[in-house]
């Protein structure tokens, strides 16, 4: 009987990722015209979202430290270079960060156009490099790295990232973590075609992915997860695990744990890390574990977004979703290694993403914030891999079954593009400037202090003190130990010269926190103000003691010269030279000092070098007009007026003085011009002998009326000053009143 055998069976190899309905033609990459439309209409969709941000201005979270506060852009030169690349900003290390934003000053200064440009251009730029590394991981699938791409460009929780000028830190550094995961890819591809015998050059891919790795790290130290995303590159390609490749990775780790020795050291001494008593195990763990799932959430469904999302209130029990969400995180995790065998695409994705987030999940906790969307601008990648893996794995299922499945998933697809492609479009516009800012995030968070105090803040800078006042009083009621609020509405005060109210505040300010200078040397010039030179002497030691800036021994030295002691605030003008060569104001002050000794060319030299540091300070303009004035260079002194005024037209002292130049020119009318400017300006400190240096040009102008209009509301002023009934004598003879005048010369 023949015994029946059962026939060999035959391993089926697993399926390449690749688009069926595109021919694998070995053509180059960016001729093929699908890669070309696809990446155009991606990348057109992106730029149209983004519009609105073009258009924003500097915020005050963080863009005066990197920006408008500045003066590290503010030189390039081989010094200032040196400086970049030795200093921190703002608790972090990212001097290609810094650099790249003195390139725009060059460009545009302080206008915000050309920052925004370039956050928007480097965003542009990631979406090409999104989708050329997903079209080399996935072996030329267009459809993944289409849907990966436009998803990355327009997804609303990126805008943070994008419209922020501060993060420019994130567009950078995405742009060099993506490179080099593209060169490493093709190290990978050389390294393999050289092992056949084939002519390859891995060396020079390897190169590339360190260089592009330690770019990377100078522009933002997120970058240091870069070795463990690699490996899960070589997992995903299936590459054994060998020595070589241990090895290879071994000057990625050793720089990375360079740089995060760094980040932390920096960010630890400058408080951003806080005390590890402050939450315990369980909570850490349930914040870090909310957050890992929070932002999966938000990929799918982005709502109730904000550029600032507080702690929650500690003084009662964790939340419980904070208790689940570790269980939801493990049970995420399960599904992920079950299906490894078949899924290996979503569980890199997953492994990508959770790589890329595991810094920023405040399991340490750094900064104020519980999730942050900027968080998700790199490691969003990962989830966009796995989306677009799982609807190119649904495409590829056949039957009328799935028919209904496939239609359903690439509607949605589309749906969700029009979506976040009008989110994110809108969502630009919330970064408008500070107040749209805070307003957005005040009603999301309507009990957050830090909302109200920041746009009180904007408002205080701008002009707008009752605005500003009815904030920090909301944000001090929400937040009654609110030092920076106490600190911010002091301010205010002190502004409107409600002085005892600004005291009052700082000495609130002082309670919470007593060791800030600033909060003692704005109180110092408080008293300083109200005379008080000893309580304000008091102050700027102190703030002297605590932190010695050029600005404290600025303060100081502005002290002396109001007491009287030009020597002593001599002195300090000097210290605060050798502290900050480059501060204008200083050579402006010394050079009053030596205009008041009549040293006048001294002070002439004090007032050019003020005006080479800031060519538009107007009152470098203005008092070396006055000293051109006193050196009878008549035409230079009306040249530097003009600039002043030009600078500032609300600039009484410039007015009156160039008054006086025509005056002494006898150009009469234009004097009378700028003595009438100066009175319809209002100046708080009134020089009253306006009316007088008017009244006597309209007397040479025979203008008698006038004249002596002005000079009764100068005698009205001051009745006791004779000289201006001698002048009134002279204007009432003129006009023929002898017995009115005779009147004034008996008071003579």
């Amino acid at each position: 009987m023949a015994r029946s055998q059962n026939k060999a069976t035959k391993t089926t190899p697993p399926k390449k990722i690749t688009d069926p309905k595109r021919k694998q033609q070995r053509v180059t990459w960016w001729k093929d015209k699908m890669v070309q439309r696809s990446l155009a209409a991606i990348l057109v969709i992106t730029f149209i979202a983004y519009i609105p941000a073009l258009s924003g201005e500097f915020n005050n979270w963080d863009d005066q430290l990197y920006v408008t506060d500045s003066k590290l852009i503010q030189d390039i030169s081989p010094s200032g270079l040196t400086k970049i690349f030795s200093t921190q900003v703002a608790a972090n290390y990212h001097p290609l960060t810094i650099l790249s934003l003195a390139i725009n000053y060059q460009i545009s200064g302080l206008s915000p156009f050309s920052y925004h440009l370039f956050n928007v251009l480097l965003h542009l730029l990631n979406v090409f490099l999104v989708f050329y590394f997903a079209y080399l991981l996935t072996r030329r699938n267009l459809t993944i790295a289409s849907i990966a791409a436009l998803f990355f460009g327009i997804h609303p929780m990126h805008v943070e990232s994008v419209a922020w000028v501060s993060e420019r830190k994130d567009v950078l550094y995405t742009c060099f973590f993506l490179a080099a995961m593209i060169t490493y890819l093709k190290y990978l591809t050389h390294f393999r075609a050289k092992a056949k015998g084939k002519r390859a050059n891995p060396q020079k891919y390897y190169f590339y992915t360190l260089l592009f790795f330690l770019l990377s790290l100078l522009s933002k130290g997120m970058a240091v997860v870069l070795p463990v995303v690699l490996l899960g590159i070589d997992f995903l390609k299936k590459r054994r695990f060998q020595k070589r490749a241990i090895l290879e990775k071994i000057p990625f780790f050793i720089i990375a744990l360079l740089f995060g020795i760094i980040a932390l050291y920096i960010q630890t001494d400058r408080g951003a890390v806080s005390d590890m008593s402050r939450f315990d195990l369980i909570s850490r763990l349930g914040y870090a574990s909310y957050g890992f799932l929070y932002y999966i959430a938000k990929f799918f469904l982005p709502i109730h977004l904000s550029s600032f999302h507080p702690y929650p209130n500690l003084t009662g029990q964790l939340s419980g979703i904070f208790w689940i969400a570790p269980l939801g995180v493990a049970a995420l995790w399960g599904a992920a290694i079950y299906t490894l065998k078949s899924q290996r695409m979503t569980f890199f994705g997953l492994f990508f993403y959770a790589v890329t987030v595991a810094l920023v999940l405040q399991f340490i906790t750094v900064g104020s914030a519980l999730v942050a969307e900027r968080y998700t601008y790199v490691s969003y990648i990962g989830l966009l891999l796995a989306l677009g893996y799982g609807y190119h794995y649904l495409m590829q299922k056949k039957g009328n079954a799935w028919s209904l499945w496939r239609n359903m998933a690439t509607g949605l697809l589309g749906i969700a593009a029009l979506v976040f492609t009008y989110q994110t479009f809108e969502r630009c516009k919330v970064w408008k400037n500070s107040e749209t800012l805070w307003t957005d995030v005040m009603k999301k968070y309507p009990k957050d202090p830090k909302a109200y105090n920041s746009r009180g803040a904007y408002y205080s800078n701008n002009d707008q003190p009752e605005k500003a006042q009815r904030d920090f009083e909301k944000a001090l009621s929400l937040m009654p130990a609110h030092d920076m609020a106490h600190y911010n509405i002091g301010n205010v005060y002190a502004e409107q010269k409600q002085y005892d109210l600004a005291l009052e505040a700082y000495a609130k300010a002082l309670q919470l926190k007593p060791n800030d200078p600033k909060v003692y040397m704005n109180r110092g010039n408080v008293y300083r103000d109200i005379k008080n030179y000893e309580a304000a002497m008091a102050d700027y030691d102190k703030a002297i003691s605590i932190k010695a800036t050029h600005e404290h021994h600025f303060n100081k030295g502005i002290l002396y010269a109001q007491m009287g002691q030009p020597d002593k605030a001599m002195e300090e003008y000097n210290t605060v030279i050798s502290l900050k060569p480059d501060f204008a104001d200083v050579y402006t002050n010394r050079g009053n000092l030596y205009f008041q000794a009549n040293q006048v060319d001294l002070a002439m030299a004090d007032y050019n070098k003020s005006v080479s540091l800031n060519p538009e300070y107007d009152k470098a303009y203005g008092n070396r007009a006055a000293a051109y004035f006193k050196k009878q260079q008549y035409d230079l002194a009306l040249q530097d007026f003009e600039k002043a005024l030009s600078i500032n037209d609300n600039y009484p002292d410039a007015l009156m003085n160039r008054a006086a130049t025509y005056m002494t020119l006898k150009q009469y009318d234009k004097a009378i011009e700028d003595l009438t400017a100066y009175l319809e300006l209002k100046p708080e400190n009134l020089n009253v002998h306006v009316y007088h240096w008017r009244g006597q040009a309209y007397f040479q102008l025979q203008q008698y009326d006038k004249a002596l209009a002005d000079l009764n509301q100068l005698i009205q002023l001051q009745p006791d000053q004779k000289m201006f009934y001698q002048t009134r004598a002279d204007v009432l003879e003129a006009m023929g009143r002898m017995q009115e005048a005779a009147a004034d010369r008996e008071r003579l």
